[in-house]
C-alpha cells in the first residue's frame, strides 16, 4: 500500500474508528494505530480496507475491554453519574451523547455505516448479524438518535 492511499484511509476512517473504539476501551487512539500498523504489515492486502479496519479495531477494542474489566467498571460508574446531569445546554455535544446512549453494537453499526461507508452486509458481519438484522437494528438506532436530538432542542 502506498503512502498516499494510507493517508486517505486515515483521513477518511480514523474518526469513525476512534469513535467505535472509545465505546469499549480507554486506549482508542492506540487501538486505531495498531489496526493501521497491522494493515501496513499485512502480507495480503485486504479486498475492502474499510471493512478490514473496522473489524480489526472492533477485535482489538474488545480484547482491550476484556483486559481492563475493573477499569471499565470504574469508568462506567463515573460516566453514569455524569450522564445524569442532563443534556449540554449549548447543544455542542448532543449528537455524541445521543450516539453514546446507544447499545455499543448498535453504535458500531451506525458508525460503520455512516462514517465507514460499509454495506449492511459488511456492517452485519462486523457485529455478527445478518444484513437484514443489521439493517433493522441500524434503523432502530437512527430513530433513537433522532428522538434524543429532538428531545434536546
Amino acid at each position: 500500500m502506498d503512502a498516499e492511499r494510507l493517508a486517505r484511509l486515515v483521513d477518511q476512517l480514523a474518526p469513525a474508528l476512534l469513535a467505535m473504539a472509545r465505546v469499549r476501551c480507554h486506549d482508542a487512539e492506540d487501538i486505531v494505530q495498531q489496526a493501521f500498523v497491522a494493515l501496513i504489515k499485512a502480507r495480503v492486502e485486504p479486498e475492502n480496507h474499510a471493512a478490514w479496519l473496522f473489524g480489526t479495531v472492533r477485535k482489538l477494542a474488545l480484547a482491550s475491554q476484556r483486559a481492563g474489566v475493573r477499569r471499565a467498571r470504574r469508568e462506567e460508574k463515573v460516566a453514569r453519574s455524569e450522564s445524569q446531569a442532563g443534556p449540554d445546554p449549548a447543544g455542542a455535544l448532543d449528537l455524541e451523547r445521543a450516539l453514546e446512549a446507544l447499545d455499543p453494537d448498535d453504535r458500531d453499526l451506525v458508525l460503520a455505516r455512516t462514517r465507514g461507508g460499509l454495506s449492511f452486509e459488511e456492517a452485519g458481519r462486523l457485529t455478527g448479524l445478518s444484513a437484514a438484522t443489521a439493517w433493522r437494528r441500524y434503523q432502530a438506532a437512527m430513530e433513537l438518535v433522532r428522538a434524543k436530538l429532538e428531545g434536546w432542542e
